[in-house]
């Protein structure tokens, strides 16, 4: 009998401690809610493990089949549409922002804020109200050597109906009605680039405001990068119009790792839509994005 019970307890203790050892997927309601994407995706995730992906500017292409699980820290979402799966550790989300990323090539990591506790379906104007009142940021620029650039020491430049005020230390490289770009070397020998174009024409404001997620992830691939993640994305106001501003982590086979730091303005008064962009080496000595955000707050309609 004492034996008996002896190998109940036993097996009893055996089931218990693989019970409690287990690492099995499951849906904590902590997780759960409505998420936005940097990039412009919303997804929803149920307690009942359904999930649902999209875009918010759009109604088309929303996958409304797919699942989700917790399992070891890492949230893991099954793009059932896609045929792949997306993954964020919880372990490594700052300051409540969760960076998904893929083994899928057509899917770039993108940082997600949770908005709402709610699986709420919201309509694509609901999702990119939401938008213009978030910023992100999972990660700071490199912490280098200020340049020392007196911002009241400057050469003008004027493109797409906007004036900037350029720090004297960039030369010109080319110039033209539609484009003027710069470089510098910083003491390390490591070339800075600095560029102001015009990208296309002006958007309506509530065409901007649904395109310039687009915009931003098309820029992003169109630079030739073999892998990127936004940093940090938010929308302002430079010189009085509509922006998208946003730095991402570049690792190009030409230039190597950098930052590059980017706002699209969305110039209605020229009718013409401007880009300011700035690719910082990981290498290099100075803090150029402080300069470059000096650039961003003095520029004027011209």
């Amino acid at each position: 009998m004492k034996f008996r019970k002896l190998l109940f307890f036993m097996l009893l203790f055996t089931i218990l401690t693989a019970c409690g050892s287990s690492s099995a997927s499951f849906h904590p309601v902590e997780w759960a809610g409505t998420y936005a994407g940097a990039h412009g995706t919303v997804m929803t995730l149920a307690s009942d493990g359904k999930a649902r992906i999209g875009h918010a500017a759009s109604d088309e292409n929303v996958d409304t089949d797919s699942s989700w699980a917790l399992s070891d820290d890492t949230i893991t979402v099954h793009c059932k549409a896609g045929g792949y799966n997306i993954s964020a550790n919880t372990r490594l989300q700052s300051d409540g922002i969760l960076l998904f990323k893929s083994e899928e090539p057509t899917w770039d990591p993108e940082p997600f804020l949770r908005i709402s506790e709610a699986s709420t379906v919201l309509s694509k104007d609901d999702h990119l109200a939401i938008l213009e009142d978030i910023d992100f940021n999972i990660e700071g620029v490199p912490s280098h050597e200020s340049t020392g650039w007196d911002a009241s020491s400057y050469t003008t430049a004027a493109v797409g109906g906007i004036e900037f005020h350029v720090p004297e230390y960039y030369q010109l490289q080319s110039s033209s009605d539609s484009s003027m770009s710069y470089a510098f070397k910083d003491k390390d020998g490591v070339v800075v680039l600095f560029n102001i174009s015009i990208t296309g024409s002006a958007l309506s404001d509530e065409d901007f405001r649904k395109e310039k997620y687009r915009i931003q992830n098309d820029f992003m691939k169109e630079l030739g990068v073999n892998g990127h993640r936004i940093m940090d994305a938010g929308n302002c106001r430079i010189a009085g119009f509509q922006s998208r501003l946003f730095t991402f982590f570049a690792d190009t086979a030409q230039d190597g790792q950098n930052h590059v730091r980017t706002a699209f303005i969305n110039n209605t008064q020229s009718g013409k839509c401007v880009s300011v962009c700035l690719l910082q080496n990981l290498d290099s000595l100075y803090d150029y994005v402080e300069d470059f955000n000096t650039i961003i707050e003095t520029a004027a309609a011209s």
